[in-house]
């Protein structure tokens, strides 16, 4: 078995759009109370750009369903990832975050409404992540290409809500850390 040991350090501040607690949009936090990025939205979002990489360079997207699974569909039988991702667990001792108060504006009308103002709190660039890959069966070269070049990617593409205004921003380190 494969490991990739992935380490997120953000360049933008990033909302998590954890749990909403009346106007207030929360962090994301696990049961020991720590911040986090769930592994499927890592997964979700490299498996997107994955497509992405696919799509563009006109290959067989085969190796998509090897590496990330299949949907289950009631027609079509499940097949079991290659990859796994772990969630990605803040390593700052201490975060300073912020909030930043918005206003929700219907699109339809072009205006706001009633108890339309939330705030959220958001976690300050040069904050890091740490998780992993777990890569249940050998990778080809090509998967592993595939999965790097997502990867990048993704880190371009940034992490979270909010990324069309400016958050989420990321760069992203892996290693590989052990081979069984």
């Amino acid at each position: 078995m494969e490991i990739y040991e992935i380490q997120l350090t953000l360049t933008s501040f990033f909302n998590s759009q954890g749990v909403r607690r009346g106007n207030l949009i929360d962090v994301i936090r696990n049961s020991k109370g720590e911040v986090f990025i769930p592994g499927s939205q890592v997964k979700g979002i490299i498996r997107c750009e994955a497509e992405r990489i696919v799509k563009s360079l006109l290959l067989n997207d085969n190796q998509i369903t090897f590496l990330f699974g299949k949907q289950d569909k009631e027609d079509e039988e499940f097949l079991e990832p290659k990859l796994r991702f772990a969630d990605l667990v803040c390593i700052n001792k201490e975060i300073r975050t912020i909030t930043k108060t918005g206003l929700h504006i219907s699109r339809s009308s072009l205006s706001h409404s009633k108890k339309s103002l939330f705030e959220m709190i958001l976690i300050p660039p040069g904050t890091k992540f740490k998780g992993r890959i777990l890569c249940k069966q050998s990778l080809t070269n090509n998967e592993k290409k595939l999965l790097m070049g997502a990867i990048q990617s993704a880190a371009h593409y940034g992490f979270g809500s909010n990324r069309s205004r400016g958050l989420g921003g990321c760069s992203i380190e892996v290693k590989n850390v052990e081979v069984g």
